[in-house]
């Protein structure tokens, strides 16, 4: 419930390339390796914008080398840059995650 609360006060307080290097970066802590299987299409849908806002911040990302954008997927090359980009909603939402499941995030 709380990380639906942030999400939606982050919408509404942040800029798209901070919303989507959170939703990169959560997406990232919730997989196996560093390569995400979603859509440009999709990211735009859960970030309530056009997907043209996305791929210009895709290009963005990718000319800074924090990701490698290929067909229906994005590769994270830059965990640490990507952390820097995003809003504090991301460290916020992990540290409540880290605290109730502390076995998840060390």
């Amino acid at each position: 419930m709380e990380q639906v609360l942030v999400s939606g006060a982050c919408n509404g307080a942040h800029s798209v390339k901070q919303r989507l290097a959170r939703w990169l970066l959560m997406m990232d802590d919730r997989n196996d390796d560093n390569l995400l299987r979603i859509t440009q299409t999709l990211l735009a849908e859960m970030l309530g914008v056009q997907r043209p806002t996305i791929t210009n911040a895709v290009r963005e990302f990718e000319k800074a080398g924090l990701i490698a954008p290929g067909q229906r997927q994005i590769a994270v090359l830059d965990r640490q840059g990507l952390l820097q980009v995003s809003c504090e909603c991301y460290q916020m939402v992990r540290r409540r995650i880290a605290f109730h499941l502390p076995k998840t995030y060390r």
